[in-house]
């Protein structure tokens, strides 16, 4: 309960140091940043303590972190005194949010202690690989860490997720092997506050009331943390007995089909997995065509990885968040932009490129979302669009995102420096395609609060005569004359085309915009692709396009909108989420086309890594949708206002439905709440080896930066490699497939792996000797692991390479002697 607390208090301070520079940076926003505080000081803090310790001038330890965190709190609390009248008059104002906004902060955090409390093993999947390099982070003092799993060489990965929360366990002298667990309660945390936040901003600056705001934005962290894709549902009708074979058949999820007992609820325990491998094609026995990861937050929080994707969850909605300032920001682009307002490039670049840190997927569309927001803040500014037109916008606006972009990576070059990658470019997917029934799946929830929310945009999409009677408002849907210029609810200019030609230039555009990836996909496909199908490539394409038409459509109504709203000078709050949902549509398309590819050769992480920051965007969206329809009057016609009605029941049936799995996961994952409560993540191997862990423990007391140990080699996600994941202490070869993907070869740990057999199978002296000092290995490790895996004949030597440092029920750490 201590460590709760202190940890909690920690990152309150955080929070309350770097308020200061959000209310400076963020003073479009209604909550001036408070929302979005503790990740943005977080990330400045180890921002500037990674790049002091990547310079070698100071290091990273408790002492230093504190000294850091003790000169901001200096300048923090100065600027607060100088501006402390209009802090004292926000307070006041907005005094309700920011309570309610710290209240789903508080609540969610306890939320995830309790359940952490009960499934707290650091022990599957890859949270051995996470715990490694929050370890070293933990144990590094300079920067890049050591990698924990290949002696001698840097960490591969992107890392500042780890190093922040590396800090954290370094500001509270916390435990790692509890601030592992910690972290992944943090997470949620910050990540329901940031969306809390950002709804209410984006709903204050739609011109919403206080109160109004704050419900509607109390939608956000439910439908971003507490909700799932729609595969539960399906496991309820499963276990009703309600489906007959040839309907599994037909839905094509991995091992979901019929069973012989009715009940209510799962049982069997891994029944959740499925929910996170809904997009496959099966062959006639069952097995994976195109296996791919379908991930979402909550599933993600529960599974417990401390992965990359899982941290960079707050830190994309503070970047949304000062996207979202600097659109309402009143801006005039020109030749010296760039200069007169740098600290805005600045601080644009230094989050952007903190998100390529974190999770270097999330570079690329969210860099798409800034430049995007640069160019219909130059569009808005040109006075006359009949004779100038977009074109004119482009050389306005190349500067700033040219110059965000480059300092984007320029403030993260260190880690540009030593960062691998098994990405070898972008290849059009193959015959694989996603079917209607998997895209409802996954995305059926987003997709009927967000269905009406477009609808009605289509007035100001498709051609409308003149003597149309009623004009519908696209900014508050309210009913005007169509011979109104602008509506008399909230003034915005009323869109009504006289004739195509106003429709189509721009419509072409846009359909050739989104067609352009499958364009390049169908080239491919017909002339260069040799297929693996019975299938002609005719037949493939034809699927393809029909498969995804219905959300072709959708995008065009939302990117069709977009432009007419950026050029009619329509709410910014609307354009700004038409933004999120055409970029939220466009990665869920892309995957169909087109693909990253890595060693997998397949689109697996491509459908992972985009369809999760879609699943953060559309949340986000879909909150800010549906107090637009509640604010929208009911139409005219009985039946429009009964099927209306009819479509909140949907929703509410849909939204019902997706907190099935939650309850149900979380039930069976924990173990039923049972039995007792620990945050030690090493707590299994203590029951299960108390030998080990008495070796771990002794080694984290004792073992220092710069130090090696020795431990066999074996497979990955297997128990092998555990001491050095649970100290940061490297070893000369962890999990070999994990080394392989980050590093894109094997030609760095090439030979490694019989090395270490040698040294432990061999009865010669010398010749182990010989192989420690070339990986400089301080601690050799002699336990269960080692003995099934190399025997016991060549153990005896170690007693004369070093000397007992420890031993335990039959686990040996021997000291090489220098």
């Amino acid at each position: 309960m201590v460590n709760v607390l202190y940890w909690l208090l920690v990152i309150e301070l955080i929070g309350l140091v770097a308020f200061s520079l959000a209310f400076a940076i963020l003073p479009r926003l209604a909550d001036r940043g408070y929302s979005v505080a503790k990740p943005l000081g977080l990330l400045l803090l180890s921002w500037v303590m990674w790049m002091l310790g990547s310079l070698h001038l100071v290091p990273t330890n408790p002492y230093t972190l504190w000294a850091a965190l003790f000169l901001s709190s200096i300048a923090s609390g100065w600027y607060a005194y100088r501006r402390r009248e209009e802090i004292i008059e926000f307070v006041r104002r907005e005094r309700h949010s920011i309570l309610i906004g710290e209240g789903v902060f508080l609540l969610v955090y306890l939320a995830w202690v309790v359940y952490r409390s009960y499934d707290p093993s650091i022990n599957t999947t890859e949270q051995p690989m996470d715990f490694a390099f929050l370890n070293a982070s933990v144990i590094a003092n300079f920067f890049p860490p050591e990698d924990p799993w290949l002696r001698g060489n840097d960490v591969p990965y992107y890392y500042f997720g780890y190093l922040m929360m590396g800090n954290l366990t370094e500001l509270t002298f916390i435990p790692a092997r509890i601030s592992y667990n910690l972290a992944l309660a943090l997470i949620p945390a910050l990540a329901a506050a940031a969306a809390f936040g950002l709804v209410y901003n984006l709903i204050r600056a739609h011109g919403g009331s206080a109160l109004k705001a704050v419900g509607f934005a109390l939608l956000a962290p439910m439908l971003l943390l507490m909700t799932s894709n729609l595969e539960g549902v399906l496991e309820f009708v499963r276990l009703r007995e309600w489906g007959a074979a040839s309907f599994w058949s037909w839905i094509g999820i991995k091992d979901l089909g019929p069973v012989d007992t009715s009940s209510w609820r799962p049982n069997d325990y891994l029944w959740w997995w499925r929910g996170s491998r809904v997009i496959d094609t099966l062959n006639a026995q069952g097995g994976s065509l195109d296996y791919t990861i379908t991930e979402f937050p909550f599933f993600s929080f529960m599974l417990g990885d401390l992965h990359p994707h899982v941290m960079s969850i707050p830190f994309i909605l503070l970047f949304v968040s000062y996207s979202l300032n600097f659109f309402l920001t009143p801006v005039t682009f020109g030749s010296r932009w760039v200069r007169s307002h740098f600290g805005t490039v600045f601080v644009a670049a230094l989050l952007l490129g903190g998100l390529a840190f974190i999770n270097t997927w999330d570079i690329v569309p969210f860099a798409v979302l800034w430049a995007a927001l640069l160019i219909f803040k130059a569009t808005r500014q040109q006075s006359n669009w009949k004779e100038s037109g977009w074109p004119r916008v482009f050389p306005l606006v190349w500067p700033p995102v040219a110059t965000t972009l480059f300092l984007a990576i320029l403030m993260y070059i260190p880690f540009y420096l030593s960062v691998d990658s098994q990405a070898s470019g972008i290849l059009p997917v193959g015959e694989m395609s996603t079917r209607p029934i998997h895209f409802l799946i996954v995305w059926g929830l987003f997709l009927v609060m967000l269905l009406p929310f477009l609808v009605r945009q289509l007035p100001a999409v498709f051609f409308l005569p003149p003597d149309n009677p009623v004009v519908l408002c696209a900014n508050c849907g309210t009913e005007n004359s169509s011979e109104s210029r602008s509506c008399v609810d909230c003034g915005t200019a009323l869109e009504i085309f006289k004739n195509k030609k106003e429709f189509w230039p721009r419509a072409v555009v846009v359909l050739a915009l989104i067609f352009l990836p499958f364009f390049i996909w169908m080239a491919w496909q017909l002339g260069w692709s040799t297929l693996t199908w019975s299938t002609t490539p005719l037949v493939v394409v034809a699927e393809r396009f029909l498969n995804t038409l219905p959300l072709v459509l959708l995008l065009f109504v939302a990117l069709y909108s977009l432009i007419r709203y950026v050029e009619s000078g329509a709410s910014s709050a609307m354009v700004f989420v038409l933004t999120l949902i055409s970029l939220a549509l466009l990665l869920i398309l892309g995957p169909e086309f087109l693909r990253v590819d890595d060693l997998f050769h397949n689109r697996m992480n491509t459908i992972f890594k985009v369809y999760y920051q879609a699943w953060i965007i559309l949340a986000i969206a879909s909150a800010f949708g549906l107090y637009f329809l509640s604010s929208m009057k009911l139409p005219s016609g009985s039946i429009l206002r009964l099927a209306m009605r009819g479509w909140w029941g949907l929703i509410g049936v849909f939204f019902i439905a997706s907190l099935y799995y939650p309850v149900e996961a979380a039930f069976t994952k924990s173990g039923q709440f049972a039995g007792d409560t620990t945050l030690d993540g090493l707590a299994h191997i203590a029951r299960s080896s108390p030998g080990e862990y008495a070796a771990i423990r002794w080694l984290q007391d004792n073992g220092e930066e710069g130090e090696g140990v020795l431990e066999a080699v074996g497979d990955s996600w297997t128990s092998y490699s555990r001491i050095s994941s649970s100290t940061g202490l490297p070893t000369v070869l962890g999990w070999p497939w994990h080394e392989h993907q980050w590093r894109g070869s094997r030609e760095p740990f090439e030979g490694r792996e019989e090395e270490v057999s040698t040294i432990y199978a061999t009865p010669n002296v010398s010749e182990a000797m010989r192989l420690l000092d070339k990986y400089d290995i301080q601690y050799v490790i002699v336990g269960p692991r080692e003995m099934a895996t190399y025997g016991t004949g060549g153990m005896a030597k170690f007693s004369q390479i070093g000397d007992e440092a420890f031993s335990q029920d039959g686990v040996t750490i021997y000291r090489v002697r220098e």
